[in-house]
């Protein structure tokens, strides 16, 4: 059976220029858009920035945009109020964060996940998480219940 249920993956930023984030942007983006899974939707919610951020995204968007995309620009009440203005935009099937200055470092990372979710009919499905100055950051689904056990940016969950 072929997966072709969308994935929507969530971005917020505000100021990315001024805080000199343009290279993690760049990284996260370019790690999002070449994913080997076809069905991506990549929503990215700018809380109004003043600062050039909106036309270095639009900038990104235009040379190295190669799924569907949606790019929001609009003042709001913080992160939580941008990602769930995110997740309102969305289309897909499944839902997943990638914070503006982290990033994939596989381009199989969605499709492999996905696969996995198709195989056991689950409702979301997480993996791994590398940081820089930390080997691994493991996950555990016992600790589901009263804390999040994994980092946001590894967890996909049906819509």
């Amino acid at each position: 059976m072929q997966n072709n249920k969308k994935v929507s993956i969530v971005t917020t930023t505000y100021n990315l220029v001024s805080k000199g984030h343009q290279q993690v942007f760049y990284e996260m983006f370019r790690s999002v858009h070449e994913q080997d899974y076809p069905y991506i939707e990549h929503i990215i919610v700018d809380g109004g920035s003043k600062d050039g951020s909106v036309d270095y995204i639009e900038s990104m968007i235009a040379k190295y945009g190669k799924k569907e995309i949606k790019f929001i620009s609009e003042k709001d009440k913080g992160i939580n109020d941008a990602t769930n203005k995110g997740y309102y935009a969305s289309t897909g099937d499944y839902l997943t964060l990638m914070c503006d200055d982290d990033f994939y470092t596989r381009p199989y990372a969605i499709s492999k996940m996905m696969k996995a979710l198709e195989k056991e009919n689950a409702d979301y499905v997480y993996g791994n998480t590398w940081w820089l100055d930390i080997d691994v950051w493991a996950g555990e689904d016992i600790t589901f219940a009263w804390r999040h056990p994994f980092l946001i940016n590894c967890f996909i969950f049906r819509k």
